[in-house]
C-alpha cells in the first residue's frame, strides 16, 4: 500500500501537468479554427460572425466549426467570441480551471496572431504565443 501511495504522489502530478499542456495546445488549434472559419465566413458574407451560432447549423450550412466549439466550451476551456460590429473580432480562450485545465490564457483576432497571459484574460498586447 505505501508503494502504490508514493507512486500515486509521483505519477498524479505528470499526469495533470501532461493533460493540462495538451489542453492548451488543444485551445490553441481552436483558436486557429475559429479564426479560419471567420475569415471563411467573412468571404462568403462579407462581415464577420456575430456570434459562434453563425459559424453552426441552421446559420450557416454547411456549418464552418463544429457544434462542441460553438457552444464555447471544449478541452478545459471557455471560448468567447467578440464581434466588432462585423468588421472584426477576437476570441479569448480562458481556462475553466486556471492551473488545472490549462496554465495560459490565451487571445486571437483577425491577425491569426495567438497571445497568451499567465494570470488573465490574454489581449493583442500580450506576448505570442504561437
Amino acid at each position: 500500500a505505501a508503494v502504490i501511495a508514493i507512486l500515486a504522489v509521483l505519477v498524479i502530478p505528470n499526469v495533470l501537468r501532461a493533460r493540462a499542456a495538451g489542453n492548451e495546445a488543444a485551445a490553441m488549434a481552436s483558436l486557429k479554427t475559429i479564426n479560419s472559419a471567420s475569415q471563411l465566413y467573412y468571404n462568403n458574407n462579407a462581415v464577420y460572425p456575430q456570434a459562434f451560432s453563425d459559424l453552426v447549423e441552421p446559420q450557416s450550412s454547411p456549418p464552418y466549426i463544429d457544434t462542441e466549439l460553438a457552444s464555447g466550451s471544449k478541452h478545459g476551456y471557455e471560448f468567447i467570441y467578440q464581434s466588432q460590429g462585423g468588421g472584426s473580432f477576437n476570441v479569448n480562450a480562458n481556462p475553466v480551471f486556471p492551473g488545472i485545465t490549462g496554465g495560459r490564457f490565451f487571445y486571437i483576432d483577425g491577425t491569426a496572431i495567438i497571445h497568451y497571459n499567465q494570470n488573465q484574460a490574454a489581449g493583442p498586447d500580450d506576448p505570442i504565443a504561437w
